[in-house]
């Protein structure tokens, strides 16, 4: 008599949900770590752009965002993006153009002089913000349009230069005393 033996035979049902249970739970970990390591790494990146441009620049530099940077040198100061907006603390009472973009400003308070570039200027714009102005007592010196229209206007001790870029309906303008 030939006896055969066996072994007792497990079911595999308990270790596949051992093993999918891992495998989800290994899933779930990696998703967490993964958009936690993008939004982790985009943080590091603002944090390492700003020690960087504040170590060279020995400014104040803060950044938000994917579009928006603060630059602080001591009497000049620079914001762009999301951070840009019409000055707040002209000398001089100058309101925004309407129906544009402020894409940066920059100030630099020994020289009293702002420079705002904006975008997105709707036709006519321009012209219609320089006729507002001398209607308010602004006097236009120049209007020259040689490549880009360069505007001149004065008033009082302060005078507004205006770079404008039709093709690109962009524009600088640059308030300072005479």
């Amino acid at each position: 008599m030939n006896e055969q033996q066996t072994a007792p035979t497990q079911k595999s049902g308990g270790s596949n949900k051992t093993v999918v249970t891992v495998i989800i739970i290994v899933v779930a970990v990696l998703l967490v770590l993964g958009v936690g390591g993008y939004f982790l790494s985009r943080y590091l990146a603002q944090k390492a752009a700003e020690s960087l441009v504040s170590g060279l620049t020995g400014g104040k530099v803060t950044t938000q965002g994917d579009d928006g940077a603060s630059l602080n040198l001591g009497d000049t100061s620079i914001k762009t993006g999301s951070l840009a907006s019409w000055p707040t603390d002209l000398p001089i009472s100058l309101q925004q153009p309407e129906d544009v973009t402020v894409k940066s400003t920059s100030k630099i308070a020994s020289s009293q002089t702002w420079i705002v570039n904006i975008a997105d200027i709707p036709t006519n714009a321009i012209d219609n913000y320089i006729t507002d102005l001398e209607g308010k007592g602004w006097t236009k010196t120049s209007d020259d349009n040689i490549v880009i229209r360069m505007i001149i206007l004065t008033k009082d001790s302060w005078q507004l230069g205006i770079g404008y870029d039709e093709p690109n309906r962009s524009a600088q303008l640059t308030i300072s005393p005479k």
